[in-house]
């Protein structure tokens, strides 16, 4: 019976793994065909692509509020603010940074302080969300525009990621973000290639569950306050206009930039801090994940919350394997334990080594793929330890 069960236990936990990171991108690119070929240009309600409708596009220009949430970003804040003034927009456009910091950064935002850029000091840290709570308060823009200090726009980037709101269906959108380091040489790794092709294809069905907090939009009026105990309030966001049944668009033409260190360990608190996050949202919206929401659930079931499972699979499946080497050898058994077990010493080498990870994507890949999965472990406990208010640090140094 035991053996019977581990067979079991192996089995569901490779075809999870298998489905999760393999077999949804490819049926997300089959079904984005069949959706595809299924529209028809005559019917008004099959359109469910990221454009706004051709006769509305060019007119469409409502005002727009840039909320930045700073904490000690003197490195980076008078280059944001530099990026932003030079960002075209034919509409009514404000930036507001809403800072709770020590050091000198909001001096500088003062420094360049004018008609359309404004600094909200806080005199206390009591998180990000409550920070963008207090900041919306603040807001005249009919759109909101959530920002990171370290994310800098293309010119057309806010044209591009407020277009799709024309679309009354359309609850917020979403952008395509460029990682780069100190010196502005492209760090964009495999995974987060792969991350956006997975946006797009999502959003090509009509709606993703997956937004970048360095580039988001939404309507004000359709802005639900935060609760301050999230910490993973970019997502809490998307998934707020998802359970109101509004479509969460990835706008591929709205591009920009994010400063990373490139460091696999700097980013690993942000990746505990997110992990947390993320639990709190799936017991906050599970109800997204019934069937009847159609392709939200499936979205939501394999685009996250089979990921957030990911941990307690791979420790299930490496113990099924073992246990099903020792109580009933043989050679495929011993085979892909093998396998599992140069992966997982790969993927130390690549923990220990930061010169074998930049050398060799053989090594990288398990490395950031069991970092990521031990982050989400730890997130878990963060998560079962009670809610609190989490205070946000330097997206600089936690970098996306």
């Amino acid at each position: 019976m035991l053996v019977l069960s581990s067979v079991v236990a192996l089995v569901a936990g490779l075809t999870t793994l298998v489905y999760t990171y393999v077999g949804y991108p490819l049926l997300l690119a089959v079904l984005s065909v069949v959706d595809g070929s299924d529209s028809s240009d005559d019917d008004p309600g099959a359109r469910r692509d990221a454009d706004p409708p051709d006769a509305d596009a060019d007119a469409f220009a409502p005002s727009v509020t840039m909320v930045v949430a700073a904490h000690n970003e003197e490195d980076v804040v008078e280059e944001k603010l530099d990026n932003t003034r030079a960002i075209e927009y034919d509409g009514a456009f404000e930036c507001i940074v809403v800072s709770d910091s020590t050091d000198r950064t909001d001096d500088l935002v003062r420094r360049h302080a004018g008609p359309d850029t404004r600094l909200l000091a806080l005199d206390e840290r009591r998180g990000k969300s409550h920070a963008l709570n207090r900041a919306v308060e603040e807001a005249d823009g009919d759109v909101l525009v959530f920002s990171d200090a370290n994310t800098m726009y293309e010119p057309d980037a806010v044209a591009e990621l407020v277009a799709p709101l024309a679309d009354d269906s359309v609850g917020c959108t979403t952008g395509s973000l460029r990682l780069v380091d100190e010196e502005g040489s492209t760090t964009e790794s495999a995974y987060w290639k792969y991350e956006l092709t997975i946006r797009k294809l999502e959003s090509k069905l009509g709606t993703t569950v997956s937004v970048n907090g360095g580039m988001l939009a939404l309507r004000r009026e359709e802005y639900r306050h935060l609760p301050e105990q999230a910490l993973a309030d970019d997502l809490v966001v998307a998934l707020q206009q998802a359970a109101a049944g509004r479509r969460v668009v990835f706008a591929e033409d709205a591009r920009g930039t994010e400063r990373t260190t490139g460091d696999l360990w700097s980013e690993y608190d942000r990746r505990v801090r997110i992990g947390a996050g993320n639990y709190q949202a799936l017991a906050w919206f599970r109800e997204l994940l019934d069937p009847r929401n159609g392709v939200v659930a499936l979205e939501f079931a394999s685009h996250k919350a089979l990921r957030w499972c990911m941990p307690a699979v791979l420790l299930a499946t490496l113990v099924a394997n073992v246990t099903v080497v020792v109580l009933a050898p043989s050679a495929p058994a011993a085979a892909l334990l093998g396998a599992q077990l140069s992966c997982y010493g790969l993927a130390g080498v690549g923990m220990a080594s930061e010169r074998a990870r930049s050398s060799s994507s053989l090594v990288a890949l398990p490395a950031y793929f069991l970092s990521m999965n031990l982050a989400f472990a730890a997130g878990f406990r963060k998560f079962l330890s009670g809610p609190g208010v989490e205070v946000w640090k330097s997206t600089r140094s936690v970098e996306e």
